[in-house]
Parts: structure tokens; sequence; C-alpha cells
């Protein structure tokens, strides 16, 4: 009962506020299809993911950004260095409650805060539907081992979305173009 209360519900609500405004976002941009932007999109390996961080922090520095979009990156980083290192040491117990604490901070304080900004039809809303975008794909994919049905179910609503969906590639540990979420690396 208090997984589903505390795990799934406000997931499954954030999933969904996304998806939702992002069908608006594609109804009031006169016809254009929603695909989170390039700063969001990554290599799924580590390394690249480390290169990614760093890059993406110096151009942090370049360009303006919403500090609340900012500080959920930070947030989502933290929690991947925090699993990755409890699952190294075996401490699985660990997880849940650091997942359960972020989840409390998107759902309460990031999708609320920021949701007149991701209703607009604007480059902006686009921006921050990205940013929402690239939070649960990196969540989908980082607690996958720990919820894998209800991860997968996300994957392939997510999935859709992803610029990797439905092209000819060779590289199967994109997300987006990998038939499970149980195929990446995060």
């Amino acid at each position: 009962k208090g997984v589903l209360r505390d795990v799934m519900i406000p997931w499954y609500n954030a999933f969904r506020f996304m998806v939702q405004n992002a069908a608006r976002w594609q109804a009031g941009a006169s016809g254009r299809v929603f695909r989170p932007s390039a700063v969001t999109e990554a290599d799924n390996s580590l390394d690249a993911w480390i290169k990614a961080e760093v890059s993406e922090l110096i151009a942090f520095v370049h360009q303006e950004m919403q500090a609340l979009d900012a500080w959920i990156k930070a947030e989502v980083s933290e929690l991947i260095a925090f699993v990755h290192q409890e699952m190294q040491a075996y401490r699985l117990y660990t997880v849940m409650p650091a997942l359960v604490a972020f989840l409390d901070q998107l759902t309460k304080w990031y999708v609320r805060l920021n949701r007149e900004r991701l209703k607009g039809a604007d480059e902006d809303a686009a921006q921050g539907l990205s940013v929402l975008f690239w939070v649960l794909q990196q969540v989908t994919c980082l607690v996958s081992p720990f919820t894998p049905f209800f991860a997968e179910f996300l994957y392939q609503k997510l999935r859709v979305f992803s610029p990797a969906f439905n092209q000819p590639t060779k590289d199967q540990e994109l997300f987006g173009s990998a038939d499970s979420v149980h195929f990446l690396q995060l």
C-alpha cells in the first residue's frame, strides 16, 4: 500500500502530466511534433552520461536556463550516483527511501511550480517538457530493476517521444530504439 501511494502513483502522475502537456504543446504548435531537445538527449552509457553532464554544466554558464530545470537535473544526477553507489555496496534497502524522496520533490516541487510553464505552447514550454521527459527517462531506466513491469510500461509510452524511436539504428542501447527498458544501461 505504501509503495503504491509513495512511488507508483506519483511517478505515474508525473508521466501522465508530461504526456498530456506534450500533446497539448503539439496541438498548439501548428502541427509540430514534440521531440525532447538535444540538450537532454544523451548516450545511455555511463562514460557518455558523465561527459554529457560535464558539458551540460559548462553550457549552463553560457545559456539561460530555468533555475528549477537545473535543480531537478542536479537531483536526478545525485539520485543516479546514490543508487549506483548503494547497489555496488549491496545496500538495496536504502534505494527505495531515496527514490520516494526524489519522487516527492519531482511531483510536489518541480511539477507544481512549473505547471503553468509546462502547459504553454511556446519554446519555453517545450524546454520544460524536455527536462521532464529526461527526468522520467532517467528514473525509468534507473528503477527498472526494482519495478520491472511498471518501468517497462512507462518506457513503452515514453519511447515514442524519443528521436531514436522507429529510426534505423544499430545501437540498441539508445533510449527509444531499444525494444525494452531492460536492454538499457544507466
